[in-house]
């Protein structure tokens, strides 16, 4: 029950608190072609650009730790751990890039949707850096803490975007199916790590 009420505040903070903008179905139904509904209905395709942006940046995250993982790590456990956190997030953001695609977004406007926040990109590939040159057991340990971090922070970082929530229930359904894949992996991780630093 407790894990299904964490879950349940996730989902909200990552799509109900995403919200702000009146529910605006893409591409579904009649549309009004006032030139007020024009301006409403880029604005809309603007602020689901950039969510889709932000849940594309996170998977490719994952993706990129979970490859580095599999070559370097000692653990087992951590091997199949990154084998399974890849798994999930490339087929996350293979439905992410074919919705996008569908709405005549391109990957690579995508990948530069988070250009302007330089500073969080150049943090990100600093501590993949910092990664990479650790060897044996102290790279499995600060996998699991990074991984630990990187979850809370994706958490959080959707939850700030600008108001995507009913504005396509497939975008709904994106954002939603990638907030269990945070908690179920970054629980994993939160646990692990915790075991490790009491060892």
């Amino acid at each position: 029950m407790r894990r299904l009420g964490w879950m349940a505040r996730v989902c909200v903070a990552v799509v109900v608190a995403l919200g702000g903008a009146a529910p605006v179905a893409m591409g579904e139904g009649r549309q009004d072609t006032t030139p007020a509904a024009r301006v409403a209905q880029r604005q809309a395709q603007a602020r689901v650009v950039v969510a889709l942006g932000r849940l594309h940046h996170v998977a490719q995250r994952e993706i990129a730790l979970s490859l580095l993982a599999q070559v370097a790590a000692v653990n087992p456990e951590t091997v199949v751990f990154a084998t399974e956190l890849e798994t999930a997030f490339r087929a996350l953001d293979g439905r992410i890039v074919a919705f996008a695609k569908l709405l005549g977004i391109a990957e690579n406007r995508l990948r530069s949707t988070d250009v302007s926040d330089n500073t969080l990109a150049l943090h990100r590939e600093a501590d993949l850096d910092r990664l990479s040159m650790a060897r044996g057991q102290d790279f499995d340990r600060l996998l699991w803490v990074m991984v630990a971090k990187d979850h809370l922070a994706a958490s959080a970082r959707l939850a700030a975007a600008t108001g995507v929530a009913g504005l396509d229930r497939r975008l709904d359904a994106l954002v939603a199916d990638m907030a269990l894949l945070l908690e179920k992996f970054g629980r994993q991780a939160v646990a692990t790590a915790a075991s490790i630093d009491r060892g």
